[in-house]
């Protein structure tokens, strides 16, 4: 017979958001469940799971060539801005297993490359697919950076803030624009190219935590949206077509933005 635990967790997936968020907080009230493992909607945490899939995602998907045209077109607007320029500083938050840093090393290796995840396992997966290249790694939440105010030229963000839930995200937009000096890039599943596309195309959109309204971030944050643009995650018509964005965020600095500051 299944425990307690278990029968509740096999009950918040099958009913809605509300109803989860209370079941989450009576088994966590009642049956002790760990709250880094389950998240406010009682399903499993980015970072559970990133900690249980980090040592496979690099096979994954490196298998799918769609993904590597995908990674080629979201960086040429991101070398394009960065040739020319040795020394640059780039940050990426959520680098995963490190396959943006090594295009962006091979294209640009006169650049100043960090990235940043919160699963250990991504990031062995990364100091494996980065070997031979200057690139520093650092596991770290993406809600406190542990670097100083405009340490980076660029930060890059790619395919991670949705998995933050809205009641945490605010921190890391926060935290994304505190370290950038000149530009975010980021690259995202985006609510208003959802809807947009929603009625057009059939789209699985299971794996879409928390499709929050990025350029609105940004944009309540007194920043400028340089480029808000869509293009699909997969091409292949035999899988599922999932819309991502490019949103560039020229840096405007404040007194009333950069909250948090490092030394």
């Amino acid at each position: 017979m299944r425990g307690s635990a278990e029968v509740l967790r096999g009950l918040v997936g099958s009913t809605g958001r509300s109803v989860r968020w209370w079941m989450w907080r009576l088994g966590h009230r009642l049956l002790g469940w760990n709250p880094r493992k389950y998240d406010e909607t009682g399903q499993i945490s980015a970072r559970e799971f990133w900690e249980r899939h980090g040592g496979t995602y690099r096979e994954e998907s490196l298998s799918h060539p769609e993904v590597r045209e995908r990674n080629r077109r979201q960086l040429a607007v991101l070398i394009d801005y960065l040739e020319g320029r040795p020394g640059v500083r780039v940050l990426e938050v959520g680098c995963g297993y490190g396959q943006h840093l090594a295009e962006l090393s091979d294209a640009l290796p006169q650049i100043s490359l960090i990235g940043v995840d919160l699963s250990g396992s991504m990031l062995v997966s990364a100091h494996a697919h980065l070997a031979g290249r200057l690139v520093r790694l650092v596991q770290a939440d993406a809600a406190r950076l542990p670097f100083r105010d405009a340490a980076f030229d660029a930060v890059l963000t790619t395919g991670s803030v949705s998995f933050i839930h809205p009641r945490h995200a605010g921190a890391v937009f926060d935290e994304l624009l505190r370290v950038t000096r000149e530009r975010i890039y980021h690259f995202e599943r985006y609510r208003r190219h959802l809807k947009e596309r929603i009625h057009q195309e059939s789209f699985d959109l299971s794996n879409v935590s928390f499709p929050h309204d990025y350029e609105a971030e940004y944009e309540r944050r007194g920043q400028r949206i340089v480029e808000s643009s869509l293009f699909p995650f997969y091409t292949r018509e035999s899988l599922k077509v999932l819309p991502m964005s490019t949103i560039i965020v020229e840096r405007v600095r404040s007194g009333n933005h950069g909250r948090g500051r490092r030394p």
